[in-house]
């Protein structure tokens, strides 16, 4: 599994190559782990900075007890800046990852936040 994080488009003859079996166990592994929800998807790394998001920062979110939490996170899904979103503990109810263009661009996703 880690040779096919590292690659996702990897060959089943490189994985082989790289885990000692031939091409067919391998498919056969990797087809199994598939259909057991091991592997949920295939993505693609994209350099940021080729596309223009020239800045990364992570945003402490804060929300109030009576915040509706499927509302807030489905909004949040939509905001294609926010590339991650995790729960945390202490006063901050959640912690962004977030790309954008410029710093004058974090500050109207900033202010969107709000």
């Amino acid at each position: 599994m880690d040779a096919l994080q590292r690659n996702a488009r990897s060959t089943f003859t490189e994985l082989g190559q790289a885990v000692g079996l031939k091409a067919p166990a391998v498919h056969e592994r990797v087809k199994r782990l598939e259909q057991r929800g091991y592997i949920r998807a295939y993505s693609a790394q994209l350099d940021a900075p080729r596309l223009g998001l020239n800045l990364i920062a992570f945003v402490s979110c804060y929300t109030s007890p009576d915040c509706a939490y499927d509302r807030f996170t489905r909004a949040l899904s939509e905001m294609p800046e926010i590339c991650e979103v995790h729960s945390v503990a202490g006063e901050e109810t959640f912690l962004c990852k977030v790309v954008t263009r410029s710093t004058q661009h974090l500050d109207e996703l900033l202010a969107r936040l709000k």
